[in-house]
């Protein structure tokens, strides 16, 4: 006994480090916060669209480069979740039957962690309303996928993108807050239920006058984002409401910072406001990541108007450093980095229509 909670007592005293030396690294950056779309990008440049193909056969949302000329878009079908496209993005055919009796794929999940060789794709699916995450695995050639499931979790944990990673634990971002109030959680259905959180705290702070329904919303709005890996251990979280980015490894250390320009002053008149009277706008919008880059499309709106002024795809290396800028007169919605041809495949739903930008990096 007196060896468990020595290491309960190491575990806290861990945890309570991090998240002083967490809050100790941003507040560092926050004296000194340039801009996410301000800094000096050693590249800039307006980009034109090289081409533009509308929607014929199946309208998508997100696109993914295949690890050949092919590519797979998320689609709107009532029949089936995916689409192969070729190179010109017609449509090659449509996989992964939807409410097929013989099927194991979940009928509403998040997409996490893809990857593509060959004529192979992989990625983990979430399943959010049951709690259960498993890789699904698709041979294009022989047009067959298998699906292995990784773990479980408490419906109650409410992950949004999730990674498997080593021993059984996984890690995801938290879609509603909760009694924790974290942004980033790690868990391991080995452990014990007192010892299965590890967590990235939250920039700010919930007051004790918010009610329920203003931390189940407001709050929770301004801190949903999104989680890329960047490699085996290091992971990006984008917070696109703040126009935060940090970089963190699999023991939730922050390593790098994009500060918010924000303060809990910004933060409290956002949500006594309902978001009407601040500069808090969604920023953010998609995030990919290469061998080499972070490339981030965001918009900005005006503080007068509330119209978007500027749209842009901005890179950075995997330590954040600033390296181009691309702007864009297209409101977009998601985006592929075509690394093979060196291009931007964008979609942009509300027109029905994707774009190619060409670039050079």
């Amino acid at each position: 006994m007196a060896n468990v909670n020595q290491i309960k007592s190491n575990m806290i005293i861990k945890s309570c480090f991090r998240v002083l030396w967490a809050l100790l690294l941003i507040s560092c950056y926050q004296n000194d916060t340039i801009e996410l779309g301000k800094a000096d990008y050693p590249s800039q440049s307006v980009l034109e669209v090289a081409q533009e193909i509308k929607f014929e056969e199946v309208a998508y949302t997100k696109i993914y480069k295949l690890d050949n000329d092919l590519f797979l878009a998320d689609i709107k079908d009532n029949n089936f979740f995916f689409a192969v496209l070729d190179s010109n993005l017609d449509l090659v055919k449509k996989i992964l039957e939807k409410n097929n009796p013989t099927d194991s794929i979940p009928n509403y999940f998040e997409v996490s962690s893809f990857s593509s060789k060959d004529s192979n794709f992989s990625f983990i699916l979430n399943d959010i309303n049951q709690g259960k995450v498993s890789q699904l695995s698709y041979d294009l050639e022989r047009d067959t996928y298998s699906i292995k499931e990784i773990a479980d979790y408490p419906v109650e944990l409410n992950f949004g993108f999730v990674f498997s990673l080593d021993k059984g634990s996984i890690l995801g971002n938290v879609t509603n807050l909760d009694y924790d109030m974290d942004l980033v959680r790690i868990y391991n259905p080995l452990l014990e239920s007192s010892e299965t959180r590890q967590e990235l705290p939250l920039l700010f702070k919930p007051k004790p006058t918010y009610d329920d329904a203003t931390l189940l919303y407001n709050f929770n709005t301004l801190h949903t984002g999104f989680i890329e890996k960047i490699s085996q251990d290091k992971f990006i979280y984008a917070v696109p409401s703040l126009k935060q980015i940090m970089v963190f490894n699999t023991d939730l250390e922050i390593l790098k910072v994009l500060p918010t320009p924000f303060t809990q002053n910004d933060i409290d008149n956002y949500i006594s406001s309902n978001g009407l009277k601040t500069n808090i706008q969604d920023f953010i919008k998609d995030i990919k990541i290469t061998e080499k880059y972070i490339i981030l499309f965001y918009h900005e709106v005006d503080k007068e108007t509330k119209k978007i002024k500027e749209n842009a795809f901005l890179v950075y290396d995997h330590d954040l450093k600033p390296l181009a800028k691309y702007t864009v007169p297209k409101n977009l919605y998601t985006f592929e980095f075509d690394t093979q041809n060196n291009q931007i495949v964008a979609v942009d739903f509300k027109n029905e229509a994707t774009y190619i930008y060409r670039i050079n990096l």
